[in-house]
């Protein structure tokens, strides 16, 4: 049975340029998928840790568009399935149809959204 490693970044953290040499280093160390969180003024399913990288990214310069254009840039070297892990807010925020479409745009394969009700 092969084993598989899903990695995760928040996007911008703790800048551009750097969260691309992290996902780089994953890609390089083996990870078979890699999720890249979009980062949200209130992370309410994420611990302090992941809480202060998602501030760190937004002051970094954050935005959705930057997020896609950083995902498509990982698409091009990865050569592995990308997930875009994001909170609703900013989904619905977009439209979920333009929101899914910027996702396949990006060369991502699938998203994940932790906040949505189950039901």
């Amino acid at each position: 049975m092969a084993e598989s490693l899903m990695t995760h970044m928040v996007a911008y953290y703790p800048d551009r340029e750097r969260s691309i040499e992290v996902a780089r280093a994953f890609v390089d160390g083996g990870a078979s998928y890699l999720e890249i969180q979009f980062p949200f003024s209130d992370p309410s399913v994420d611990g302090p840790v992941i809480q202060s990288a998602c501030t760190r990214a937004l002051d970094a310069g954050f935005r959705v568009d930057g997020g896609f254009e950083l995902v498509r840039e990982i698409s091009r070297f990865a050569g592995r399935p990308i997930f875009v892990m994001s909170y609703a807010s900013l989904v619905f925020a977009r439209g979920i149809e333009r929101f899914i479409q910027d996702v396949r745009q990006a060369g991502a394969s699938g998203v994940i959204i932790p906040d949505l009700p189950v039901g």
